[in-house]
């Protein structure tokens, strides 16, 4: 997930576009959270692309991290090269 092109392949199989505030969620459901905040790091580190975690839960009540890229950020996103 180090590359723009590993990005775009990621977001198209597991991102979503939200577009009532305008931001891309990239579902991790089968990551720990310390993997997810790992992601994280890497897209502000080598992409500068600022995203947070949103936590919920399954139907077991197991939770469930998801990434969060804001709108503030998505131009970001569409310009790494």
């Amino acid at each position: 997930m180090s590359t723009p092109i590993s990005i775009a392949y990621w977001i198209a199989g597991d991102g979503s576009y939200h577009k009532r505030d305008g931001a891309v969620g990239i579902c991790t459901h089968g990551f720990s959270k310390i993997e997810v905040e790992l992601l994280i790091s890497i897209f502000y580190d080598k992409f500068s692309i600022d995203s947070t975690i949103n936590i919920g839960r399954n139907s077991k009540g197991v939770e469930q991290y998801m990434i969060r890229i804001p709108k503030r950020e998505v131009f970001k996103l569409q310009n790494s090269r």
